[in-house]
């Protein structure tokens, strides 16, 4: 993406994102916290909406529960509609504490127990195998049903990176699935599909950042041509489901999504048509693309400085609230508002400052060199878009405890409505975890 100090960042605020703000304001949110965050749980609908019109009806939908942990936001993802993709016990049990339906539920962690495998499937989950290891673990010690059962093996089409190697899953040594282009694995997975009569789907995930549409399209297009492989070696359509994973890339540099859900069915349409046939159960398992541009966090201006020459705002935010940010700037940077102590948009002339957080490291900085109105102790920062892998990668640096959540939405009136769905971790439960 980038060196994030050459980026352009739009950091106005939109209308509604003003009165929220001042609707958080007037809650005394400002004065009781040191950091919040706010999930605005209309924007979420929205989004949603835009997904589900994006593909025809045959498409399942699952929230990469990964993106975002919380309860209220994972319960009105499935009022919405949504499934869930669960990459480990502990959100699967978020999962089902979120009143998701088991059969709109895929489990993907790569390093399953036995154990884990066993509960998915008693539950009714798809459930996509990572490796020829776990196939024999199910071969040989599975006690659950398998014959209803929707289970695949995760395809690697081993079609090389995008521009963020780390976010990308299709490489040719990619820890994840079945590499299709390394020797002899094409005939062992086609083996695997005509020796067991209950493997009837595929999964494919090329990657997110970084991973353009087209990338991530070739890598469903070669996924798809193998499964006409598989069925035209069976004699009928024995795979039934293709999982085509997520990873819609986002844009951290204004309000506009770009791409949208409609641009990728577009490319999609036009290089893998057989998606949207009909004569296959497609889904999907996008996250990030789905609650990323619902929140944003705020944190209080606790200090400023100069030092060398450079204007330093010491606030609230930092590696252990936006870990990702902190460590990985150049990907994950994002667009950051001056606000006043009454929740305003600060205006005047932009002085170049770098947005430190609180945390013993000299690297602690959410912000490096942005262009911003002059801060001042008392004031606030607003980082834009932080509605995915914030919140879920929380990192306990110096024993800092996690940030209170809010949702927001408008209510009968057009007024919004602030409602506390996470107090935030204090000292006493920080110290709790290493007792």
């Amino acid at each position: 993406m980038g060196d994030s100090q050459s980026m352009e960042f739009d950091d106005t605020l939109s209308d509604a994102r003003q009165r929220q703000l001042l609707a958080a304001a007037k809650a005394d949110l400002f004065q009781r916290h040191e950091s919040f965050s706010v999930v605005d749980l209309d924007m979420l609908t929205q989004t949603v909406g835009k997904l589900q019109a994006a593909f025809p009806d045959h498409f399942l939908h699952t929230f990469a529960i990964k993106a975002n942990f919380y309860l209220p936001v994972l319960r009105h993802l499935a009022k919405l509609g949504m499934g869930a993709e669960v990459a480990g016990p502990g959100e699967l049990e978020l999962a089902l504490r979120s009143t998701f339906k088991p059969d709109k539920m895929v489990f993907d962690a790569p390093v399953k127990t036995m154990q884990e495998i066993t509960r998915a499937l008693e539950l009714g989950m798809a459930l996509n195998i990572d490796n020829f290891q776990e196939l024999e673990r199910i071969e040989q010690h599975s006690q659950a049903p398998l014959d209803d059962a929707c289970i695949g093996f995760r395809i690697n089409p081993q079609i090389g990176a995008g521009s963020v190697t780390l976010s990308s899953t299709a490489t040719l040594t990619s820890k994840f699935g079945v590499g299709l282009e390394d020797k002899g694995n094409r005939e062992k997975l086609i083996d695997a599909y005509m020796r067991n009569d209950w493997l009837n789907a595929i999964h494919v995930h090329v990657g997110s950042i970084g991973c353009s549409l087209e990338l991530m399209a070739e890598g469903i297009a070669v996924t798809m041509k193998f499964v006409h492989e598989i069925n035209k070696r069976a004699g009928f359509r024995k795979i039934t489901t293709v999982d085509m994973g997520g990873g819609l890339p986002v844009s951290f540099l204004s309000d506009e999504d770009d791409p949208e859900f409609a641009d990728y069915a577009a490319v999609l349409r036009e290089k893998v048509p057989d998606l949207f046939s009909g004569e296959f159960k497609v889904m999907t398992e996008f996250g990030r693309s789905v609650v990323a541009k619902s929140a944003y966090s705020v944190a209080r201006v606790e200090y400023t400085k100069n030092m060398g020459g450079r204007q330093i705002a010491l606030t609230h935010a930092g590696a252990h609230n936006m870990m990702r940010i902190v460590f990985q700037p150049e990907v994950w940077a994002r667009r950051v508002t001056a606000l006043s102590p009454s929740g305003q948009a600060r205006t005047g002339e932009r002085i170049v400052q770098d947005i430190a957080g609180p945390c013993c490291f000299a690297g602690d900085i959410i912000a490096h060199q942005r262009p911003l109105p002059l801060l001042e102790p008392g004031d606030a920062v607003m980082v834009h878009d932080t509605g995915a892998y914030c919140f879920s990668n929380h990192f306990m640096y110096n024993a800092l405890g996690s940030d209170p959540v809010y949702t927001c939405s408008r209510d009968g009136n057009g007024q919004y409505r602030l409602n506390m769905i996470n107090a935030g971790e204090g000292v006493e439960a920080l110290i709790g975890n290493f007792s």
